[in-house]
């Protein structure tokens, strides 16, 4: 691509530091990157500027300047921003569409199918799944199947507000649990008596003499329901009648976990998962509930162990986060981070919303960093109940450590 006689020679060196600074962030030789845009499109989604060593807004011209080469080399399709002008009828509708939103969210769709020769008045789902696959297959875009989503919800809703926009409506896909079959499906007794088991886990029935120690959390006891859900579901799409499914009794048999687990388990690729772990280990405490014996119980906690993912501890994509912290610069600017916050907040003139919100994130980055707690904890806190000085930004200086 480098050696195209109609690159100038600073597009050529451009393009080039662009290539070499992403080997580099890639941890591999130029040569031994596939030009393969769903590669590519993996790779980038695992990288931040901070772990590539690079500004913010070097990063993005990285990125502009790959995807512009693919784009040059008829690898990708879908360029970041439009390269030429719509058509008379796109241009019409694009104009009168009525938000920045609608805007934002139509062009890159209403461009490609301005470029391709598509009519508004063509457009249907079938238009739409070739315009997914192209997001997916040929493009360096971070989120295709979130931008595909957006587009077709976007598209009806400005069907739905605009008389002069075509009216053939999209199917928005659902890109998470398609599988979950509405309450309604099954007996109305599942249902009561898992809203009982989960009264005994939450602490609400205080005669309950099975319940935990500690009552559960109510994001917990949400899980908890979502997880004999899905189960209840599997079962059904494995062929049992849900009129069978009268009580959590009915679904802890060992057959009925194992058939409802090979459901799932070929939704994730016939790998052990944390999240089917967690499944087994809530019905272990669905068992303990309704009085299931000790080799029972022995069983589950086999499927438990069974169903491990394995290797303990960060995940992959955890890791792939913290690695830019390998870099001594990057842990100095954390800690860092909430003084200067503080400082930008001091230097803004008068009250206003910006130095609030300064002040807020530096507190909260501050009180993770001494204490680590979790998100909803830290939304919780409240600074106006620990101190009575009435200067907000003094207040919020509390916690913070002595610039080194």
């Amino acid at each position: 691509m480098l050696q195209d006689e109609r690159l100038s020679p600073d597009r050529r060196r451009d393009v080039g530091s662009a290539l070499r600074t992403l080997a580099r962030a890639l941890g591999r030789e130029p040569a031994a990157i596939p030009a393969n845009p769903r590669f590519l499109q993996a790779k980038l989604k695992e990288l931040s500027p901070a772990a590539a060593g690079l500004s913010p807004r070097r990063w993005a011209n990285v990125r502009s300047l790959v995807s512009a080469t693919l784009m040059d080399a008829a690898i990708t399709s879908l360029p970041g921003r439009r390269l030429t002008p719509l058509s008379v009828a796109w241009q019409r509708l694009y104009d009168v569409l009525p938000s920045e939103r609608l805007r934002n969210a139509l062009s890159r769709f209403i461009g490609a199918c301005s470029v391709a020769g598509i009519d508004p008045d063509q457009v249907d789902d079938a238009v739409m799944d070739r315009y997914r696959d192209d997001l997916l297959e040929r493009s360096l875009l971070k989120n295709p199947r979130t931008i595909h989503q957006a587009t077709c919800h976007c598209w009806n809703l400005a069907r739905r507000q605009l008389s002069v926009w075509p009216q053939q409506a999209l199917t928005v896909p659902a890109y998470r649990d398609t599988y979950g079959l509405p309450w309604s499906t099954f007996p109305a007794s599942l249902r009561e008596d898992t809203e009982r088991w989960l009264a005994v886990l939450s602490g609400h029935d205080i005669l309950a003499t099975s319940g935990p120690l500690r009552p559960l959390r109510p994001a917990t006891i949400k899980t908890r329901r979502q997880q004999v859900h899905w189960l209840a579901s599997a079962l059904v799409h494995r062929g049992r009648d849900p009129a069978t499914l009268r009580a959590l009794a009915d679904l802890i048999s060992i057959d009925a976990v194992k058939d409802g687990l090979r459901f799932l388990l070929e939704r994730h690729g016939n790998k052990p998962t944390r999240h089917l772990q967690n499944i087994v280990y809530a019905l272990r405490s669905v068992a303990q509930w309704v009085g299931a014996d000790d080799a029972h119980l022995a069983q589950l906690a086999d499927l438990c162990r069974r169903l491990g993912p394995g290797a303990a501890g960060l995940t992959q994509k955890n890791r792939a986060t913290l690695r830019q912290f390998d870099h001594p610069d990057n842990v100095d600017a954390l800690l860092s981070l909430p003084p200067t916050l503080l400082a930008r907040a001091r230097r803004r003139t008068g009250p206003s919303a910006y130095a609030a919100l300064d002040v807020q994130v530096a507190v909260a980055i501050e009180l993770l960093l001494v204490a680590p707690v979790r998100i909803g904890n830290l939304a919780s806190v409240q600074l106006a109940a620990t101190s009575s000085r009435s200067d907000e930004t003094d207040r919020a200086t509390w916690c913070f450590r002595a610039p080194m």
